[in-house]
């Protein structure tokens, strides 16, 4: 389903026209922007990939602000191939005490709680060990957040999750019905239940085909009837 026909189908679902003056046409649209990048962090439904040019004797590097997760042996070394991790500083120790400034191919790659000679920290960041000796390229996979859809564009999921999207959009109308009125707590508790359900699903689904990994952020809960 394209955006639009999603806005359609959630509109049917949940029996609010078009022209309601509650929940308008935009408000649909925006629901949709946020469940379906909330649908691709959480259930790892949106693989990306990202190279980067490592810098000689640079450590640490920053994952891209798109990745909301790291897979499973999905950080490669050009010349090494796929990079042992993530370890973590004590294992990292383990290796060499000098470790922080002993320079070489690297092998192992770890979450860093520190910045080196990155100019501007906005997202999670890694180490690599040992530090470049030279420059090559580092090449991270896992999964990310889309960008919003427009009008006739379908979302990047297997077709047959984008009811999840849909349903989602529904708990959202249903969350703001509840903030307005005060009432319709099982038409809000209905769609939760079936959006969390859809999501927990495909979640299983892209977990069954291979994106396990690190997430870099929490799982969203949707809010309980009650909680505004």
């Amino acid at each position: 389903m394209t955006r639009d026909e999603m806005v359609t189908a959630a509109q049917l679902y949940y029996n609010e026209p078009s022209t309601s003056s509650a929940i308008a046409t935009a408000d649909w649209q925006a629901f949709n922007t946020t469940i379906y990048q909330e649908v691709c962090r959480d259930c790892r439904a949106y693989p990306v990939n990202s190279t980067q040019a490592l810098a000689q004797a640079q450590r640490t590097y920053m994952i891209p602000v798109a990745f909301a997760g790291i897979r499973r042996g999905g950080v490669y070394h050009a010349i090494q191939g796929q990079l042992k991790g993530p370890l973590n500083l004590e294992e990292v120790s383990g290796q060499t005490t000098t470790w922080r400034s002993l320079s070489g191919t690297p092998s192992h790659w770890y979450f860093a709680d520190e910045v080196v000679t990155v100019a501007s920290v906005t997202n999670w960041a890694i180490g690599i060990f040992p530090t470049p000796d030279a420059i090559h390229n580092l090449i991270l996979s896992g999964w990310g957040i889309p960008a919003a859809l427009t009008a006739s564009v379908s979302p990047s999921i297997p077709t047959a999750h984008h009811d999840t999207i849909v349903w989602g959009m529904c708990f959202m109308a249903a969350v703001r019905d509840m903030d307005r009125t005060g009432r319709n707590a099982p038409k809000l508790t209905f769609f939760r239940d079936e959006y969390v359900a859809r999501k927990q699903a495909l979640l299983q689904h892209m977990i069954d085909f291979g994106m396990e990994g690190w997430p870099l952020a929490p799982v969203n809960t949707p809010k309980k009837e009650g909680a505004r």
